[in-house]
């Protein structure tokens, strides 16, 4: 039997988890591709280092900004690779995910929200969508290795 989660209008058919998902299921390191890691405390608070252009792409082109203008004119041109804030936990019949309220992008204050998916394949993964007109761009990310470095992909 497969599970499909659907997010975003992207439909994922994956195994069946041993039950609905848990902030235990989440918290901790889950580390993707290129080294990024995003770190998701028992206090609800997030952080997220080495973000990829992929990953900030879609939450810095919300709300009209296009072709780099928002990280030339609030970030001096250079894309940041960091985002904190806070996140909670979203469990519905029809997709799970993880609500990000993005408080800091690099070193400036924000608020705004982006949004994980979460996909149950031999464990649970973290998604997040790399085009916001394609959702089903997508990569993943998966418990980090406790001493090895990011091991995770893209579809």
């Amino acid at each position: 039997m497969t599970v499909m989660s659907v997010l975003g209008g992207c439909s994922l058919e994956s195994e069946v988890p041993p039950g609905p998902v848990t902030e235990a299921d989440v918290i901790g390191r889950w580390c993707g591709l290129p080294e990024e890691v995003v770190v998701l405390n028992a206090d609800h608070t997030f952080a997220i280092t080495n973000a990829s252009a992929s990953f900030t792409g879609p939450l810095l082109e919300k709300d009209g900004y296009v072709d780099g203008y928002r990280v030339e004119t609030e970030f001096g041109g250079v894309r940041p690779t960091s985002l904190s804030g806070t996140w909670t936990l979203r469990v519905m019949e029809t997709a799970d995910g993880v609500s990000l309220r993005v408080r800091r992008i690099a070193d400036r204050k924000v608020d705004e929200g982006h949004g994980l998916g979460l996909e149950y394949d031999d464990g649970w993964q973290v998604t997040y969508s790399t085009d916001s007109a394609s959702p089903e761009a997508e990569r993943y990310m998966t418990r980090c290795a406790a001493s090895a470095g990011p091991v995770a992909g893209s579809r």
